[in-house]
């Protein structure tokens, strides 16, 4: 259920944030997850579930409803008795939501887990986790974010294929964080010499 109670916490209009302090908050705060499940032992067809997530406490409601404006997708749901989620699940809006982060790249562990999860989006949009190689590539992504795969997709999918077979190698993700870094560097001088004129 939507969380669109207009508590004191929800008042204010949203503000119109900066795309840098939205990735920023996102590197601290974001989650990008992907779930397999209801698998069929014989065809290992199954459900596959996606979401980029930000868990607050309900104080600070707001910020999501600020990101939310900002991007213009997602929605913000109750988590729990104290909390508050934004979500954005919809493939439409995932694919304007992987636009932010090409332009505006995470730079933590996180930028990571959004090199997977922008390809696994890719495959599902595709439609070839519909078939059993798909799927296949989909579980080695998943096991490449976060903490990795849940014991019974281990069990499900014993032959997975190698990262660097995906070409999401060490070398990949080290040149993707160089560049990152190199790109933030340069923002930085920008501003310094703008502050000197």
């Amino acid at each position: 259920m939507s969380y669109h109670t207009k508590s004191s916490s929800s008042l204010h209009t949203p503000l119109e944030l900066n795309p840098l302090f939205i990735t920023g908050f996102t590197d601290g705060e974001g989650s990008f997850s992907i779930s397999v499940r209801d698998i069929d032992k014989d065809t290992k067809k199954a459900r596959v579930l996606y979401v980029f997530s930000i868990i607050l406490h309900k104080k600070d409601h707001d910020i999501l409803r600020s990101i939310q404006s900002t991007l213009g997708i997602g929605k913000i749901y109750k988590h729990g008795k104290k909390g508050v989620q934004y979500r954005v699940e919809s493939k439409k809006e995932l694919l304007i939501l992987i636009e932010h982060f090409d332009k505006y790249p995470l730079i933590t562990k996180k930028g990571k887990d959004f090199l997977c999860f922008k390809k696994a989006i890719s495959l599902i949009k595709n439609k070839e986790h519909l078939t059993k190689e798909g799927l296949l590539k989909l579980v080695s992504l998943k096991a490449l974010m976060g903490k990795g795969l849940t014991n019974e997709l281990k069990a499900a999918f014993p032959d997975l294929i190698p990262a660097n077979e995906l070409g999401i190698s060490n070398l990949t993700l080290s040149l993707f964080l160089f560049f990152v870094l190199l790109l933030k560097s340069k923002r930085t001088k920008k501003k310094k010499q703008r502050r000197q004129i």
